[in-house]
């Protein structure tokens, strides 16, 4: 907290204090003292409950489904607009032999041909 004006006013029923520091201010907050001229807040509730799962006695909460491997899924990459030296890195980061002396074509369907085999 800052002080925008020095001395700032600070109110609590009929008494009136300044502050000059954001130290006394904090102080004089801390008292139950409100800035003078600013709208006080109401009060904020409690926040409502988070609803609780429920369990039943020998099932894990936090369960994950892990039927489909991931080789099972064939993803398909689309290559269109992909630089040279970008299907290169792909090819080796992925065990895929090729020449930087290839032609892209060529790069291309190596990589097809390991993906589908």
């Amino acid at each position: 907290m800052h002080l925008k004006k020095r001395p700032t006013w600070f109110v609590k029923g009929d008494d009136r204090r300044k502050a000059f520091y954001t130290v006394q201010a904090r102080e004089l907050m801390e008292r139950g003292y409100v800035e003078e001229g600013v709208d006080v807040a109401a009060p904020q509730g409690k926040p409502d409950k988070t609803p609780e799962i429920p369990v039943v006695v020998g099932e894990d909460a936090y369960e994950t489904v892990s039927e489909v491997s991931i080789e099972d899924e064939k993803i398909t990459i689309d290559f269109t607009g992909y630089k040279k030296a970008d299907l290169i890195e792909y090819a080796q980061s992925n065990g895929i032999y090729v020449e930087t002396t290839w032609l892209k074509a060529k790069i291309l369907k190596a990589i097809e041909d390991a993906d589908n085999g």
